[in-house]
């Protein structure tokens, strides 16, 4: 078990949002803001109940902080952002794995896992506008194969198995918005050789 706390005082951190373009209007871009802090806890565990079973997880808080810093909106509107929090930074993550192996003959072995990833919510550009909340979700990974002791492997693997529908990114406009959706459902196979 691993609990740490810590606490991060950035000078001219890049933070991506966005800038009057004329004659355009707004456009997206990169830019440096003077300060802003970070300050969180952070919990991580390893344990094997028994020989076969290993359970891995961690946890994550983390408060951010904007400095004083004028910036505009999707509109072209300006606003301070002092004390708004990071953008594409949740508050709350977390992750869960556990793995199951056993012999399967003298030469084989065979394993099934799992794992949980969750994000709480958070905000696809500075200042917490409602427009560009992303919701929290959580995914859920599995995997099953089989190893040698002659050094191969072969595995199935699925990727957000329930197919849960989220966001990773919201690109407001003024007439329209984009969304950006995470990976849905995936498959697949893996396989490797160790010399």
């Amino acid at each position: 078990l691993t609990v740490a706390g810590f606490y991060y005082v950035y000078r001219n951190k890049h933070f991506y949002t966005f800038v009057r373009a004329p004659p355009i209007g707004v456009v997206t871009t990169t830019v440096n803001i003077p300060k802003s802090t970070v300050r969180g806890l952070d919990l991580d565990f390893e344990a094997r109940p028994f020989d076969q079973l290993t359970l891995r997880g961690g946890v994550t808080y983390i408060k951010t902080k904007v400095g004083d810093y004028l910036a505009y909106d999707n509109f072209g509107a300006v606003s301070n952002l002092k004390g708004s929090e990071f953008n594409f930074a949740p508050p709350w993550s977390g992750t869960f794995d556990a793995e199951y192996r056993t012999p399967l003959s003298t030469n084989l072995e065979g394993y099934v896992g799992g794992s949980l990833l969750y994000n709480s919510r958070t905000y696809s550009d500075l200042g917490e506008k409602s427009e560009t909340r992303l919701r929290s979700y959580t995914v859920m990974d599995a995997r099953i194969g089989v190893g040698s002791q002659h050094g191969w492997r072969l595995g199935l693997w699925a990727r957000n198995l329930t197919n849960k529908y989220y966001w990773t990114a919201i690109s407001p406009g003024v007439n329209a918005q984009g969304k950006f959706a995470g990976m849905p459902r995936t498959y697949g196979v893996s396989a490797g050789m160790r010399f």
